[in-house]
């Protein structure tokens, strides 16, 4: 047989020479596979496969997008084949099988998958089912487009300065890194960094309107091609500070006053005020965003008297939706006037 008699000579070859060619096929899946085309004389010899010969090769990724990926290869199987797709489970090394196609005829030479989830890594198994065959078996991982990261968790802190700690899901890619832009309410960019961890701390003293920009890049079905996942987009801003309050005596009455620092928030303020720090707050006033300050004549029905609780919250259009700035500390007013987290 042909193919018995190549591989008796490549093993002179090797025997003579202390080679040890590790390229040469084992169980049907070729380990330098990526590195090989149909010109290598070595590998692809015409010689190398008698006519009768069942084989499966050149297993490659030729296209993928967000939710399909599509498999080319040759074949000289004789029976139908069978193409099993895994992916591995999250934050696990176990995989799991998402898709089984049977029956593709033994003349398949392509096949797009559908229905996969985008940015993911899968394990695709070609085989013609028949354990006894050598050549009939193949398998290459494949990775579907990067698209945004999914924002997880954010965390504020905004008394002084805007703290804001936020972290996203990353992506399936190889050597990946993820830049984070991040622009002011002029459009001025403040951040612009390449970062290899899911997470991001932003610290500014200016309580204003910003915008984050988050995309992941990596390398993923060609190891000499980096991929650009879609930007991912955020709004960051802090709620408003006290800047003044007081209960003041208007002839026999009392007002509760309070002016606070504008952020430019667009939608305008929401002000909250309470009799007790931790309970009961309830909104007395929805103010322009050219408005930064109340009086309050009565508060629940009854006259201004004794200690109130205040908060306000800056309010922001963005995408078509309002956005509401965190609202994790008030201000105590009264003769004592304090913050009170």
């Amino acid at each position: 047989m042909k193919k018995r008699k190549l591989l008796t000579a490549v093993t002179a070859i090797a025997m003579t020479h202390c080679m040890l060619f590790t390229s040469l096929p084992y169980n049907g899946i070729h380990a330098n596979a990526s590195t090989f085309t149909a010109s290598d004389d070595d590998y692809y010899d015409d010689d190398y496969y008698d006519d009768n010969d069942s084989y499966i090769s050149l297993l490659s990724v030729t296209n993928a997008t967000t939710n399909t990926i599509t498999l080319t290869w040759t074949t000289n199987c004789t029976s139908s084949m069978t193409l099993l797709v895994k992916v591995s489970n999250t934050d696990s090394l176990s995989e799991k099988t998402v898709q089984e196609i049977t029956n593709l005829p033994s003349s398949c030479d392509s096949y797009t998958v559908t229905n996969l989830e985008p940015g993911r890594r899968y394990r695709f198994v070609l085989s013609d089912g028949d354990d006894s065959s050598d050549y009939c078996n193949y398998e290459i991982f494949g990775y579907t487009k990067l698209t945004q990261v999914t924002l997880r968790d954010m965390y504020y802190d905004c008394f002084q300065k805007i703290s804001c700690h936020f972290f996203w899901e990353p992506q399936d890619a190889s050597d990946s890194y993820h830049e984070v832009v991040i622009k002011d309410a002029k459009g001025n960019t403040v951040v612009n960094k390449k970062i290899i961890t899911n997470n991001y701390n932003f610290v500014t003293k200016k309580k204003q309107l910003y915008t984050a920009y988050i995309r992941q890049v990596g390398y993923q079905n060609d190891v000499n091609k980096l991929e650009y996942g879609e930007w991912a987009s955020f709004i960051i801003f802090g709620a408003p500070n006290i800047k003044k309050s007081a209960i003041k005596k208007v002839g026999k009455k009392k007002l509760l006053t309070a002016t606070w620092e504008k952020t430019g928030a667009n939608a305008g303020y929401d002000v909250y005020v309470s009799k007790h720090h931790n309970n009961g707050y309830k909104k007395v006033k929805s103010t322009s965003s050219k408005t930064n300050s109340i009086k309050l004549k009565s508060f629940k029905g009854k006259a201004i008297k004794g200690t109130y609780y205040i908060y306000v919250v800056a309010k922001y259009k963005y995408n078509g939706e309002t956005k509401y700035s965190p609202s994790n500390y008030t201000w105590k007013v009264g003769n004592n006037a304090a913050l009170t987290k």
